[in-house]
């Protein structure tokens, strides 16, 4: 009963391990996605403040486009520092997710660890009761062969 359970436990827990990592897979996807963004939006503002700085060089911006072009260069900051947040916050989602994995990892391996104990002491045990068995057997064997041996003399 005790082995079943056990088999059980770690079926259930290496099937909720690998949910864990489709799940660590899922975040690190999420965490690739917000990098790209966050340098896509810092690409923008860069080239945003280029393309007003260069039509500022060359006369051809009024002060409405250079107003707008000021304006858009903060928003994109906000949006890139708030990506930036985003970022952090799914690095530390995946850090503490490949934490539980290689706890859980551990836990596994304990509980095999004391499966296989479980297993060689139960198979001391049918070895020993084995050996008593055969013994009991000899002893018998023998007692019988001393009756049949003192009833002939």
């Amino acid at each position: 009963m005790t082995r079943f359970r056990l088999e059980r436990l770690l079926h259930l827990r290496a099937r909720l391990r690998v949910l864990r990592q489709i799940e660590a897979e899922r975040i690190a996807a999420e965490r690739r996605r917000r990098e790209q963004a966050r340098s896509q939006l810092g690409a923008e503002r860069e080239e945003a403040l280029a393309l007003a700085a260069h039509a500022a060089a060359q006369g051809a911006a009024g002060a409405t486009t250079l107003r707008l072009a000021h304006a858009y260069a903060p928003a994109l900051a906000a949006r890139e520092v708030d990506a930036e947040r985003a970022l952090a916050d799914a690095a530390e989602r995946l850090r503490t997710k490949r934490a539980d994995i290689a706890r859980e990892r551990a836990e596994e391996r304990k509980l095999t660890h004391l499966e296989e104990r479980h297993r060689a002491r139960v198979a001391a045990e049918a070895t020993r009761a084995e050996e008593r068995l055969l013994d009991e057997t000899i002893l018998a064997r023998h007692a019988r062969m001393r009756r049949e041996d003192d009833g002939e003399a």
